[in-house]
């Protein structure tokens, strides 16, 4: 007698059955996406709690239950009662019974709110669909908080083009990973818009830090204060001072998810820290950082080193840079690769120092020499390569 042989078959993982639910949520809504290019992630509002959604059934038992002892004990309690005592009582049972019909549709049959990560857009379900493409976008707020150094709140808001605004709480599913996925989207479609009226000598602003081709300028607030009343107000609308500080100033900037801070050169502690929630569109301020120090620092070397390799002196004032080595005040005193043995860029001169029997140094003040760092920069890639 032979044995019958079992199988087992495996249960569907997890991914599986998310891709089914988001399938037959994609042919509800089937227009709305295939016009956003297609379906990417959904995203739910959470079921209130349990105690909460137990409100309406427990208020409707309440007033059945005042009805129940009304209804058997009338003649024990009741049958002495006047009339409007009668009524009166009727009618807290009667909205017991309401209210709590009232929560019970609200809070366990009313629409929750669902949004549809799509290609293209998202799409916002609850009563009626809303529809937002990337380029109805023009502002993204983040406002991410953490408190007793493990809880992290965060919310997001969208403001489109139309001044509809849009906020995202900290309850809606997998939130941390939805905010960003729209961040760089946004992005994505803000930034090359805003490097355009940069790289044009325009100033782009957000909220209170603006870039230029000058530098950072920043809205610092006085600690002096206007008189009360009406006079204050305007005091205080004074006391908002701007201050600039240029590019050859900036050491560098740091812009991460709660905050922004300035380091001036020469100072270990910021110059200006502002939290990122009152700076929209934050992460295209930070690409636009990245690019504006590169260009800064990687930028004009790449330059520099493509000229030097065709051929061409690169000219920082009374020093200039070619194949044959460093010429200093016009052929006064010239260098072969092979004699220079560093640069030094001080706080008021730069100093070569060449190679040789009897080491000798040559010194220019910083006015005669244009951009120093940048020359620096050459001649340390020439001397390593």
């Amino acid at each position: 007698m032979s044995k019958a042989s079992f199988v087992p078959t495996s249960s569907p993982s997890s991914k599986t059955l998310e891709q089914l639910r988001m399938r037959r949520i994609a042919r509800r809504v089937a227009p709305l996406v295939d016009g956003l290019g297609g379906l990417q992630s959904v995203h739910d509002a959470p079921m209130p709690p349990l105690w909460l959604r137990l409100l309406g059934p427990l208020c409707i038992l309440f007033g059945l239950v005042i009805l129940g002892i009304f209804w058997h004990e009338y003649e024990l309690l009741f049958s002495w009662w006047t009339l409007a005592q009668v009524n009166l009582l009727l009618a807290v049972a009667a909205l017991w019974e309401l209210m709590g019909l009232v929560l019970l549709i609200l809070l366990n049959f009313s629409p929750r709110l669902r949004i549809l990560f799509c290609t293209n857009g998202l799409i916002f379900l609850k009563r009626k669909a809303t529809v937002i493409a990337w380029d109805d976008i023009h502002q993204f707020w983040k406002d991410i908080s953490i408190k007793d150094r493990a809880t992290v709140t965060r919310t997001y808001t969208l403001c489109t083009s139309n001044d509809r605004r849009l906020v995202l709480h900290n309850d809606i599913a997998d939130i941390a990973r939805l905010g960003h996925l729209i961040e760089r989207k946004v992005t994505r479609v803000c930034l090359p818009e805003l490097l355009d009226a940069y790289f044009a000598g325009q100033l782009v602003s957000f909220n209170e830090i603006a870039l230029h081709k000058e530098g950072v300028s920043i809205k610092r607030k006085q600690a002096t204060q206007g008189k009360q009343g009406k006079k204050r107000k305007q005091g205080d609308r004074q006391a908002e001072q701007q201050e600039t500080l240029s590019w050859n100033e900036i050491e560098h900037i740091s812009v991460d998810d709660t905050a922004l801070s300035i380091y001036k050169k020469g100072q270990y502690w910021d110059w200006y820290t502002l939290p990122v929630s009152r700076i929209p569109n934050a992460d295209s301020l930070k690409n636009m950082v990245d690019t504006i120090e590169y260009e800064q620092h990687e930028g004009p070397l790449q330059r520099n080193i493509d000229l030097y390799h065709a051929n061409i002196p690169v000219i920082f004032g009374d020093i200039r840079i070619s194949t044959r080595g460093v010429d200093i005040e016009n052929g006064k005193i010239v260098l072969a690769w092979s004699e220079l043995a560093g640069i030094g860029v001080g706080e008021q001169e730069v100093i070569i120092k060449r190679k040789g029997r009897f080491e000798e140094w040559y010194a220019l003040p910083l006015w005669r020499v244009e951009n120093p760092e940048h020359l620096k920069d050459l001649v340390e890639y020439i001397v390593g390569a």
